[in-house]
């Protein structure tokens, strides 16, 4: 078993392709925070069943944004594996 670390991810990004960081109820909407969940889960850092529940690994946000709005500094947080 890999042990977890709560941290912290400073993200920027142009949301101009996104429909906001916030994951949508229609999984055919682009947002930061899914293709966060696809990132962190190809570089090992979460598991595959983990990463379909957010909740699973205290993903926090600390603020949100709207569709087509991108963010210069952006804070979230969760338990990611780490060695």
């Amino acid at each position: 078993r890999i042990p977890k670390r709560k941290l912290a991810l400073l993200l920027s990004y142009r949301g101009t392709q996104y429909h906001g960081l916030q994951r949508q109820t229609d999984p055919a909407l682009k947002t930061i925070e899914g293709e966060m969940r696809v990132a962190l889960s190809k570089a090992g850092a979460v598991s595959p069943e983990n990463a379909e529940d957010l909740s699973k690994i205290g993903w926090s946000r600390s603020a949100r944004t709207d569709k087509r709005v991108s963010a210069a500094q952006n804070i979230v947080a969760a338990k990611l594996e780490v060695e």
